[in-house]
């Protein structure tokens, strides 16, 4: 999803927290060969902001810091379609 998106300015990162269970935030990316970056939300900054208890929780902020989108769980043909969407509605706000 990464590089499919990379010409629209599109930048994947995540977040997480209890790292050591079983990977560490490095280990992690390098074990499911990740081409995005992790932050340690050690402190749960991010979860407090936006967590709901459910995992994963996926938010998409645009590049006006704007909150477009944020929700639990996760299906891929819904999430890519949420992505196009909302890159259009972006592209076409100018």
């Amino acid at each position: 999803m990464v590089t499919e998106y990379a010409d629209s300015g599109l930048v994947l990162v995540a977040a997480g927290f209890d790292w050591g269970q079983p990977y560490s935030c490095s280990d992690w990316a390098s074990t499911f060969n990740l081409s995005y970056s992790i932050l340690d939300d050690a402190d749960y900054p991010l979860y407090k902001a936006f967590g709901t208890g459910y995992v994963p929780h996926n938010i998409i902020i645009d590049h006006n810091m704007v909150v477009r989108h944020s929700d639990s769980g996760f299906s891929l043909s819904t999430f890519t379609n949420l992505i196009s969407t909302i890159l259009a509605e972006i592209k076409a706000e100018g």
